[in-house]
């Protein structure tokens, strides 16, 4: 058979197009179906939507009540189905609250095989009915939703609960389930216990080590030849031999190598006394004094001042880190494959070579070392390299490590590497977390052997690592583990070898190692990988603080509508010092206990270290987290209860490490830059990583701490001064004060998260608060040179007083040509002077100290202060001093420039102070002229200036024609010596020659004097005149005259090292050649570049906020702190509060008891500490300041206050719409112990139901049903409601009423109902006026009932109902007045009065169940029928019944009389067949309305078979011979029924006579259940029988008599007393004695009809209602 396919890919329904013109894909119409959209052949067929049906009863699962799904996801490929369930509904959406015992659970359930899995639960998933989950995704195998109450999360639904547990394990904190992960914020630590100690207490030291080093730079080794006891004979020396009389104070140490192992041994004690060297065999011989030598063997070493730390097994690269300054951190790695952030990076790991000081070593026969003119000849310090090549870094665990794979989901750890000239952070190891759990642990002791090395252990957490020591109570020194064998069976028992024997006992806990960090060695190698770029630049996970909305796009997760970041505080408040650096201190400290101890009060002896309230107690027994909450010697009070012995130690350490002074360890040789301006910040972080900017200290006052002053966050480092001593000086650091909580306030509203708390038991968990903080510091002085000098000469080299404190010259040679530049942008050819405009700062200069035997006093500290010093000129020497090499000064001083006679680049500085020293200083150096032209080694000098006195054998000799190096010989000088006899001058002269006599003591070269000889005159030549006289031939014209007598000197002469030519006249230049006297090293520090970053730089300062919180609340020496105010009760904090209406009105509290300050530790602060009471200093709501909604008053008791409200609070304080009205944040100040604090709490109004009034004059409790009396359905109003909020609660007071008691209210409809229950839509209500409307007026099928509305009044957060019954079924009519005459004889005997009264008619209500069928077959004998055709409901007790009743109309309708018959239409029937018609059944036949009844029937006031019927409601034009049937009463009563297979069988009551029905009758099946009786009732007071006004019942609230008003009609029916009715009777009046009967019977309970009198026949008055009572 041919068939047509379609598919409908387009899932397109078009109903524009006819059906013969549909595009293919489309459809035109479906009911329940969808389109295949999977990937095989049926793609695009329609398919049936399956229906919903229960799989699984969560509450049942879970075992909890009021459980919601607010979220889920359906995983189709794999038919799973997540669901998130809360039984939590949040109070307030602004500030949201964490309740600890809410019940939360993310289920899997599969649809195959219908198994849900719990993945997780716990209260701290912090779910919130409030906060339905919108955004899940499921990604590969993770999990992730967001519901903008709690951080992004997410789940690995594979690992989540792998063996379908009862109560899975995997994901228990939200550590564990934060997008965002834990960010490991503390620096690795490089400080340690130190191994060299063997005391019990244990110094540290530094983790960064020299372990490739035989010996220290004062140190040296040498082989052994030979050895004695005390003496041993060395050679192959190298280093230094330091002895007792060389200025160490000491000898040096000595030490052998072990030749079996390779390490060094230290001879305790041995040290050397002298060194002395052998010519004859180059041997060394040395004295050792303080202990003997051991037996050594030829060759050995013998190591002097040896490096403690040497390892001879290194295997890592010992010049690897020379060159570098590297800095380490840490990153966890996740079992999801994520990456923590960088931790902090460590401070630099450098310590420079010979631990930065300048070496000197001036001995014969060993190596020369003198690193400061090395320095200055070289203008770099070669030595500052890094010494370091092996560091321990202990990476601190925010977990033990036996506890961190399940904490943290860890797998792995990498190591981090950057190098301080690199941007790139590169990997040097990844450690997989099998090594960190097995790196140290914890045990329990057994039963051991006493005094053994074999430690027996049991519940071992962690692991056992070879070499690591063993500490706890009752070890001894520092054993080590040696070895481990595991019971059978078992990886937690079994025994332990220690290297030293114990007496351990048992129950003992002992640590292996520090669970609490992983000691990483690094031993100088290359990192194995380079991270990617996008990696370094990450300092924060891009996850947002909460997100409304989630989705995923290309396998990235996207987030909307979120916050990114926490609020941080504006400013904080704390100071800033810079001092030298403290000395180590961990703070630690203990105590002894004295008695057995189960509670929290311990009595302490033997106490050792500082301690106080708030330090922390560790020691078994004592619970984690335990401080000191007071001291009174010799007890403590602690936070928690314990369980101690006597004899226990306590350990008392700080609340935060941060605290703890280590840097003058951990990093010995570094030290804050002076000359520097530093702004110190700090930056604050959630436990994710999430940072704050940059936060600073909004306090700029001097704050004093002992004998330092702090400052602002913004402060100065100055170069030291002299009041240093450089010899203990550790270096600088910068410290701070903290002196005011941080980030404590939490506010939802505006992004602020509080301080974290991770203890989900607590009301106050916050596990996105402020977690850590960092310090951080902006530096904009960068780069700058230090120029190592050849000494600095003060003042001139040619006067040295001139400008001396202004001026000072100084060599560049080498770099420091370029550190101190020339300006050589606008120069000419012959430019020989440059201009400069460098600024320096002096460092160190060269001394005046005449060095004996320390070379280092040739250098001091110069203390510039702020000034500089400015660099004018630059030029050569010969240049910049006219200075001639041919013929200089004298004396000569410029051999005190460095290397002078190259002619070097001398700078001229103008100083601001004095720096260096004069030309002179300590320069012993001469000049003078060569008075005799010869070749010899023997120089005659004449006219000298300089100092003679100290010329030595080895002294520079300088000059022209003597060659480079020459020097003086052994010999010496030889001063000038005057010759005993004169010279007479036989002739005046004023030329160079002259006539003397004859001297034999005369000779060339001698100096002459006397008068008229000019200074320095010398003799170059004697010749003998004829006379016998000798002329002498002179270096200069004399003035002399005939018979002068000249004195003459033999020269003075200087031995030189080597017989030169010399020519007189020429310049000879003496001078000192062991350093002159300015050459020693000084350094300039040029002025650093400034950058125009504003750039703050992370330092290795970290800390947790909680902590210094703490510290700062409780460490004060003046007492605790406030820090805050106790637990309060806001129950009263509606919006119901409203004052009390006296004449002067009392506000309320919005407390419920009075508040006051609190400490630390939650103990009330006493009112004799609190120097400044607490104070409101302002609440804040929606950013407005509204503290003139409140006042604090203080109570009887000191110290305790309430706070109240105001009238202006009330006149504007209601529970708002707008949620931001709602929250009122406290901000509160005041001043305990003299210390300020702080604080804010934020208060949420509660809101209260707002109530639904009749009417504004409506009293009572506003909850029952409210009446509108009877309505005509033609009628559109209905009744206008009154609603008011819970401002003033059910105050109803008109005189004074809240201002916004009708603020922010919606009306509606909840449900409208007809009397049988029958839903309805005919009316609907204004939602901002209350007004009710009959929207169905118009309506004609419409029918006239009585209608139950129930309404609902809402307010932002609460609703509330109340029914308003609108009667339109049961109408009072015919209402009347009625008057008439009476003969009190005729009732109770006496004369004629007159009677008036009220009237009414009152028509049945049916409330009939009712049902029809038709029988299939009769069983009598069973009382059973079987029926088919079924309609309607079908209930026990029933009347069945057939229409077997008939009539025929006889007679036209006519309107009924009232007196007789009641409303409707009155006829005549005939032909009755059948039993006569009865009142009350239904009337059926043609042109009669449906629910017709028989009201009446009068068979004598006509004919016998022409009875006369009186039905309701009217029936018009019903013509004569109209057929009518009447359904017969009661014919069979239903006891039950059943179906079976479709088949319905009826059984009977036997007590009722059986039905006579045959097959294919039809048989109805009603109740009967009309709640009044037909007819007239009348109202009388039958307690007052002259009663003449039928008003006077009526009465007002106050029990008045008034006109018009409320009729009563007894709600449980009229009583009958005595016989008579207590109000309506059917009798009229007293004209006839009432039965009974007649009484007006009770009205359906608990249906209560509210009537309205027909105004028509009111007479008087015209208003009034109808209401049972």
């Amino acid at each position: 058979m041919g068939e047509v396919k379609n598919a409908f890919i387009k899932s397109k329904m078009n109903k524009d197009l006819d059906s013969r013109l549909l595009p293919k894909g489309e459809y035109r119409n479906a009911v329940n179906v969808q389109v295949s959209r999977s990937e095989s052949s049926d793609v695009g067929s329609l398919e049936n939507v399956l229906g919903n049906s229960v799989l699984n009863d969560f509450a049942v699962t879970t075992g909890v009540s009021g459980l919601s799904c607010i979220g889920f996801l359906a995983d189709n490929a794999n038919s799973i189905v997540y669901l998130f369930f809360t039984d939590y509904s949040e109070v307030s959406t602004l500030n949201p609250s964490y309740n600890p015992d809410s019940n939360n659970f993310i289920f899997s359930y599969n649809t195959l095989t219908n198994t849900a899995v719990l993945l997780v639960e716990g209260s701290f998933l912090n779910f919130s009915k409030t906060n339905p989950i919108h955004g899940v995704n499921l990604l590969e195998n993770l999990l992730f939703w967001t519901d903008n109450r709690n951080q992004p999360r997410k789940i690995n639904v594979a690992l989540a609960n792998k063996t379908s547990v009862s109560n899975p394990t995997y994901y228990t904190s939200e550590d564990n389930l934060s997008v965002a992960k834990y960010n490991p914020y503390a620096a690795i630590q490089t400080y340690e216990p130190s191994v060299l100690n063997t005391s019990s207490v244990g110094d540290y030291e530094s983790t960064l080590k020299d372990v490739v080093s035989l010996y220290y730079p004062n140190g040296g080794v040498g082989t052994v030849v030979s050895h004695a006891t005390t003496t041993a004979t060395i050679n192959n020396v190298k280093g230094d031999l330091v002895g007792s009389s060389d200025n160490y104070n000491t000898g040096a140490s000595v030490s052998y190598i072990d030749t079996s192992t390779g390490y060094i041994v230290n001879i305790d004690g041995a040290t050397i006394n002298t060194a002395t060297y052998s010519e004859t065999n180059s041997n060394w011989e040395i004295a050792v004094v303080g202990a003997t030598l051991p037996t050594l063997t030829v060759g050995q070493k013998l190591v002097f001042n040896a490096n403690a730390y040497y390892d001879p097994k290194f295997t890592g690269d010992p010049s690897f880190l020379e060159d570098k300054f590297v800095r380490f951190a840490y990153r966890f790695k996740f079992d999801d494959g994520e990456n923590s952030l960088f931790s902090t990076f460590t401070q630099t790991a450098f310590i420079p070579k010979q631990d930065g000081y300048f070496m000197y070593v001036d001995k014969e026969n060993l190596s020369k070392v003198g690193d400061e003119s090395n320095a200055f000849r070289s203008s770099v310090v070669t030595f500052v390299e890094n010494k370091v090549n092996k560091l321990d870094l202990r990476i601190p665990l925010p977990f033990p490590n036996y506890n961190i794979r399940q904490a943290l989901h860890i797998n792995s750890i990498d190591i981090l590497y950057k190098e301080s000239d690199g941007v790139s952070v590169k990997a040097v190891d990844t450690i997989n977390i099998d090594e960190i759990e097995n790196s140290s642990g914890i045990f329990t002791t057994l039963s051991s052997p006493q005094s053994s090395e074999a430690v027996l252990f049991t519940n071992l957490k962690g692991g056992v690592k070879i070499g690591e020591i063993v500490r706890g109570a009752g070890i001894v020194g520092y054993p080590t583990v040696v070895s481990v064998e595991y019971n059978s069976n078992s990886t937690t028992s079994g025994t332990i070898t220690l290297s030293s024997i114990q007496s351990i006992s048992t129950g003992v806990e002992l640590t292996i190692g520090n669970p609490n960090f992983f000691v990483y060695t690094y031993n100088s190698k290359k990192p194995y990988k380079t991270l990617p770029s996008n990696e370094i630049v990450r300092v924060y996970d891009k996850v947002p603080v909460r997100a409304l909305a989630q989705e995923v796009i290309s396998n990235r997760v996207v987030y909307g509508n979120f916050q990114d970041k926490h609020t941080p505080p504006s400013n904080l408040d704390y100071n800033v010092l810079i001092s030298e650096k403290s000395d180590f201190n961990l703070n630690k400290a203990s105590a002894v206990v004295d008695n057995q101890v189960t509670s929290n009060s311990v009595s302490i002896s033997s106490a050792t270290g500082i301690f106080g309230v708030g330090s922390k107690v560790v020691a078994p027994g004592v619970p984690l987290g335990t401080v000191i909450t007071s001291t009174a010697s010799p007890v403590i009070t602690l936070s928690k209860d314990v369980t101690l012995s006597v004899s226990d130690v306590l350990t008392f350490e700080p609340v935060s490490k941060s605290i703890n002074t280590t840097s003058s360890i951990s990093h010995p040789s570094s030290s804050l830059k002076t000359n520097r301006t530093y702004q110190v910040g700090i930056v604050l972080a959630d436990r994710y990583g999430r940072q704050s900017t940059t936060i600073l200290s909004n306090n700029s006052s001097y704050l004093e701490i002992g004998e330092n002053s702090f400052s602002g966050s913004t402060l100065f480092s100055p170069y030291i001064d002299n009041s240093i001593n450089p010899i203990s000086w550790l270096g600088n650091s910068i410290k701070l004060s903290i002196n005011s909580v941080m980030g404590a306030n939490k506010n939802f509203q505006n992004g602020e998260p509080g301080v974290y708390n991770g203890e989900i038991d607590s009301v106050d968990y916050n596990p996105t608060g402020w977690y850590s903080f960092k310090i951080v510091v902006k530096q904009n002085e960068q780069e700058y040179y230090n120029i190592y000098l050849p000494g600095i000469m003060a003042s001139y080299p040619t006067n040295d007083s001139l400008e001396l404190g202004s001026t000072s010259h100084i060599a560049l040679i080498s770099d420091n040509i370029n550190k101190v530049p020339r300006d050589l942008t606008e120069i000419g050819p012959d430019q020989k002077l440059y201009r400069s405009s460098v600024q320096l700062f002096g460092r160190v200069q060269n001394s005046s100290q005449v060095i004996e035997l320390n070379i280092g006093e040739g250098s001091m500290q110069y203390f510039p202060g702020t000034a500089t010093d400015t660099v004018t000129v630059v030029a050569a020497m010969d240049s910049l001093f006219d200075y001639d090499t041919q013929d200089p000064p004298s004396p000569n001083l410029f051999p005190q420039f460095y290397s002078y006679d190259s002619n070097p680049l001398i700078a001229k500085v103008n100083t601001h102070a004095k720096i260096g020293q004069i030309a002179s200083n300590n320069f012993f150096t001469f000049s003078g002229t060569i008075s005799l032209t010869s070749s010899s080694d023997l120089l005659r000098i004449v006219g000298i200036s300089g100092d003679t006195s100290n010329v030595q054998p080895g002294d520079n000799v300088t000059g022209p024609g003597l060659p480079e190096g020459m020097k003086v010989d052994l010999a010496g000088f030889t001063a000038a010596v005057q010759q005993p006899v004169g010279l007479g001058v036989r002739a005046n002269t004023s030329i160079n020659e002259v006539l003397v006599g004859q001297n034999s003591f005369l000779e060339v070269g001698d100096l002459l004097s006397g008068t008229g000889v000019p200074p320095v005159t010398y003799v170059l030549e004697i010749t003998v005149e004829a006379s016998g006289d000798w002329k002498l031939i002179l270096n200069q014209n004399v003035n002399v005259l005939d018979g002068d007598i000249l004195l003459f000197f033999s020269p003075a002469t200087v031995a030189i090292t080597a017989s030169t030519s010399v020519v007189a006249g020429e310049a000879v230049t003496v001078s000192s050649f062991k350093r002159p006297g300015i050459q020693e090293l000084a350094i300039y520090e040029t002025e650093p570049v400034v950058s125009s970053l504003d750039i703050f730089w992370e330092t290795s300062t970290t800390g947790l906020v909680g902590e210094i919180n703490n510290i700062i609340l409780t460490s004060s020496g003046d007492g605790l702190a406030a820090a805050g105010i106790n637990s309060y009760n806001t129950t009263p904090f509606t919006e119901a509060l409203w004052p009390t209406q006296d004449s002067t009105p009392v506000y309320p509290a919005i407390f419920s008891s009075p508040i006051y300050l609190i400490n630390a530790f939650g103990q009330q602060v006493p009112a004799a500490q609190i120097s400044s009471p607490l104070t409101i200093s302002s609440v804040i709501s929606n950013s407005s300041n509204v503290t003139n909604y409140f006042t604090l008053e203080e109570t009887t008791t000191p110290g305790e206050y309430n706070v109240v409200t105001t009238q202006d609070y009330m006149d504007n304080v209601y529970f708002s719409v707008t949620e931001e009205l709602n929250s009122f944040t406290f901000n509160f100040t005041a001043t305990v112990n003299g210390q300020s604090a702080a604080f804010s709490e934020i208060i949420e109004l509660a809101n209260e139901e707002p109530i639904i009034l009749s009417s504004v004059a409506e009293t009572g409790n506003f909850t029952s049903t409210i009446s509108t009396g009877f309505i005509e359905p033609s009628n559109q109003d209905v009744i206008t409601l009154v609603g008011y909020n819970g401002s003033a609660s059910t105050i109803v007071d008109t005189a004074n009423p809240p201002p916004n008691r009708t603020q922010d209210l919606t009306w509606s409809i909840q449900s409208q109902t007809s009397l049988d229950g029958t839903d309805v839509g005919y009316f609907a209500i204004d939602s901002s006026t209350g007004a009710i409307t009959n929207t169905g007026y118009q309506n004609t099928n419409m029918p006239a009932d009585n209608y139950t509305i129930t309404v609902k009044l809402s307010d932002p957060t609460l609703f509330v109902t109340r029914n308003v019954q609108v009667n339109m079924s049961l109408p009072v009519s015919g209402f009347r007045n009625v008057a008439k005459s009476y003969t009190k004889a005729q009732y109770l005997g006496g004369g004629a009065f007159s009677r008036s009264y009220f009237q009414m008619y009152i028509a049945p209500r049916d409330l009939s169940t009712r049902a029809q069928a038709t029988v299939q077959a009769v069983d009598l004998n069973a009382g059973t029928i079987t029926v088919n055709d079924f309609s309607g409901t079908l209930v026990a007790q029933q009347y069945a019944y057939v229409y077997q009743t008939s009539a025929t109309v006889s007679a036209p309708t006519t309107a009924s009389e009232d007196y007789i018959t009641g409303p409707g239409t009155a006829f005549n029937v005939t032909n009755v067949v059948g039993s006569t018609p009865r009142g009350g059944q239904e009337v059926i036949g043609d042109g009669v309305p449906y629910n017709t009844k028989v009201y009446t029937i009068y068979p004598l006031d006509g004919p016998v078979n022409l009875p006369l019927i009186s039905v309701s409601p009217t029936i018009v034009d019903l013509p004569v011979g109209t057929e009518l049937l009447f359904n017969p009463l009661a014919q069979g009563l239903t006891s039950g029924s059943s179906t079976v297979n479709g088949v319905t069988t009826i059984t009977f009551d036997t007590s009722v006579i059986p039905l006579t029905l045959e097959e294919g009758d039809v048989v109805y099946f009603r109740t009967f259940f009309i709640d009044f009786s037909s007819g007239y009732y009348n109202y009388f007071n039958a307690t007052n029988v002259n009663e003449a006004d039928p008003w006077y019942h009526m009465v007002s609230n106050s029990g008045t008599s008034l006109n018009g008003g409320v009729i009563q009609i007894p709600e449980g029916g009229d009583s009958y007393q005595s016989g008579v009715c207590q109000s309506w009777t059917k009798t009229d009046g007293y004209l006839l004695n009432p039965g009974s009967n007649d009484c007006l019977p009770a009205a359906n309970p608990g249906q209560p009809i509210t009537t309205t009198n027909d105004t028509d026949l009111n007479p008087d008055p015209s208003n009034f209602t109808f209401e049972f009572v």
